[in-house]
């Protein structure tokens, strides 16, 4: 039996939203969306509602992250560092969407992944989610 890569959600803005709908409803098959979480709860149960399914709200990025095996990173540079850190932290793995947030930190980010055997996933794109999403499944 095929285990589902579970997928936790940070930022519900356009990008978030977007991989989201692929996750629920492209790669249903391959993957499952266990969370969301966004700063403007609002924008998370929005999402939620759009997607049926009210149990995807996290009421923390603690527990968004407690319930992924892979954080999507789809939030502003200056948030990008922190929700990368604690997330390997917990030794998750990571997609990065905001890269210009931790370019300046990736070494310290890297030595945290080897350490806590977590991996970063580093889009070619600004909006190549899907592609990021395929690889990491």
């Amino acid at each position: 039996m095929n285990k589902k890569l579970k997928i936790g959600i940070v930022g519900c803005g356009a990008i978030g939203s977007t991989l989201a709908r692929a996750i629920s409803f492209d790669f249903i098959n391959k993957v499952k969306l266990t969370g969301l979480y966004d700063i403007d709860k609002d924008k998370s149960y929005r999402l939620a509602e759009e997607l049926n399914d009210q149990k995807l709200v996290s009421s923390n990025l603690d527990n968004l992250i407690k319930t992924s095996k892979l954080v999507i990173e789809a939030t502003s540079q200056k948030d990008a560092f922190s929700i990368a850190k604690k997330s390997i932290s917990a030794s998750r793995d990571i997609l990065i969407m905001s890269v210009g947030g931790i370019i300046h930190n990736y070494q310290e980010l890297e030595k945290l992944a080897k350490k806590k055997k977590a991996r970063i996933f580093i889009p070619s794109g600004a909006i190549c989610g899907i592609d990021g999403l395929k690889a990491a499944a």
